[in-house]
């Protein structure tokens, strides 16, 4: 990375690296000195959750830009996860970042070891990145468009029919007086309760723009977690970059569903029976 990192450096660009404290010193060290044209950061506080990551990269970009930037080189690598199940949770994460920047004058290069990156996961890089560098550079013939590969990538979210029906209430206000009630009858810890309330009335008030109708309410405790669904009877939403993608700056567009997926530590889509669309949060 170090020849890659001098010629932005050169050209004058901003230059974000997003390594583990050891890979750091080792860019340090080829480097000889860092100026502050690169901003560092730990891999590990990075990678909690590919929401929180892309949220971190959008306003570190967005800083170094209004700070006058031209541009802006970003280079990491992902955390070494345990299961299959974190491997395609992160190499969604890769996807995304193909239409997360692509209004911006930004480079992205994700890195690899492939001494320790399972053989199946540096296949799946190459479907997520459209060039790929090893020996040189070159266009990936295994590249997916990204709402291709972040829907083969997503769980297909399971019934909860233990879930019970409450009423929604008519307006925001009454929505999240109710289900701060349900939650706190429930036990939810203060630290999850904003987060969902806050997520859940984004959801809420998104549901009455877009659906026919007020929208209904399901809750209840699944694996010991919090769990509420609001369902309205509107024309679906068939987007599996939906919530992804920060919204444009000056644009609300989106900026309901991107809110949402930030608060809560989970949030799936799917199709209401009988037409419309339901998003389920978990607290």
């Amino acid at each position: 990375m170090a020849p890659y990192v001098n010629e932005g450096l050169d050209q004058g660009e901003a230059l974000v690296a997003v390594y583990v404290p050891d890979k750091q010193s080792l860019l340090r060290d080829a480097r000889g000195s860092v100026p502050d044209e690169i901003t560092f950061a730990d891999a590990n506080d990075v990678s909690t959750r590919p929401e929180a990551a892309v949220c971190g990269y959008d306003a570190t970009i967005r800083r170094l830009l209004r700070n006058g930037a031209p541009s802006v080189r970003v280079i990491g690598e992902l955390p070494i996860c345990e299961t299959p199940q974190q491997w395609d949770t992160w190499m969604l994460y890769e996807a995304l970042l193909n239409r997360v920047f692509a209004h911006f004058p930004v480079q992205v290069v994700c890195t690899a070891d492939e001494r320790v990156v399972p053989e199946a996961v540096v296949h799946a890089s190459l479907q997520a990145h459209p060039r790929i560098h090893n020996g040189g550079c070159h266009d990936s013939p295994h590249y997916r468009d990204p709402a291709e590969m972040v829907r083969s990538l997503t769980p297909e979210p399971q019934p909860l029919p233990d879930l019970r029906d409450v009423p929604a209430g008519e307006d925001s206000r009454s929505f999240r007086k109710r289900l701060s009630g349900e939650m706190a009858a429930a036990g939810v810890p203060a630290d999850k309760t904003e987060g969902m309330l806050l997520a859940a009335v984004e959801v809420y008030v998104n549901a009455l723009r877009h659906g026919d109708g007020a929208p209904t309410l399901r809750i209840g405790p699944v694996d010991g977690r919090f769990v509420c669904e609001v369902s309205d009877r509107g024309t679906g939403l068939d987007d599996p970059l939906a919530g992804y993608v920060p919204p444009r700056e000056g644009s609300l567009d989106g900026a309901g569903l991107w809110v949402a997926r930030q608060l809560a530590s989970r949030l799936e889509l799917l199709p209401t029976p009988g037409g419309g669309l339901t998003t389920r949060l978990w607290a």
